[in-house]
């Protein structure tokens, strides 16, 4: 019996112990128990991108008086930027996105990801001027209405000026070659049609067909 009355304060010893060592680490800097991480609300994001977008504005704005021929804007790779960017599509009118729970074309999203670009006001837009490698001009627009948070409308590409009598003699009818005559660009659209398999162009929708070409005037 003196043996067993031995043992029992060893082991509720040995029992304090160990709890005192569990106390200890838990405590240790290594093992101290997180914050859950503070996710905003769908309201407070929208602050956010909205802020963000200002900020981008007023940074990168250039004034009209400011020819864009004389700005040093990098060059993106023609075929990546065009056809396989994860931002916005040449061929879509991105106001049908409006609705969408989901975009990706919002202005800090897009100069995140690619770079920034000069900014420029032009009535209730402002656009961003991006520049290929084989020279071709990118103008995304965005509107004030929706607080030039995402593209409105769709991408126009250019690399020359031209005018609305340039187009006067295209009629209703008239292939794709005819207005390749007049706007070479016209094929980066087909490009991006061919890229993208994008069959789903061909479906008429209330606004008419989707396949379009936008030429700036």
């Amino acid at each position: 019996m003196l043996r067993l009355d031995l043992k029992l304060p060893r082991i509720f010893l040995l029992a304090l112990v160990f709890a005192l060592l569990v106390a200890v680490s838990g405590c240790g800097g290594g093992n101290e128990p997180t914050a859950p991480e503070y996710a905003p609300s769908p309201s407070e994001r929208a602050e956010m991108d909205l802020k963000a977008t200002q900020a981008l504005i007023q940074k990168y704005q250039v004034s009209a008086s400011l020819g864009l021929e004389s700005l040093a804007i990098s060059p993106q790779k023609q075929d990546t930027f065009l056809f396989e960017n994860t931002c916005f599509s040449i061929l879509r009118n991105h106001d049908f996105l409006e609705n969408a729970p989901q975009r990706s074309d919002y202005l800090p999203i897009i100069f995140n990801r690619y770079g920034a670009a000069p900014i420029r006001t032009m009535g209730n837009y402002v656009y961003a001027v991006y520049e290929t490698d084989a020279g071709t001009r990118v103008y995304l627009y965005f509107r004030r209405s929706n607080d030039y948070s995402h593209l409105g409308g769709y991408v126009i590409l250019m690399n020359r000026a031209l005018y609305q009598s340039d187009f006067i003699g295209l009629q209703k009818g008239d292939t794709m070659a005819d207005v390749l005559r007049v706007d070479p660009n016209a094929a980066l659209y087909l490009q991006a049609y061919d890229a993208e398999e994008a069959t789903w162009l061909l479906n008429p929708d209330s606004s008419g067909w989707q396949i379009t070409t936008t030429h700036l005037l």
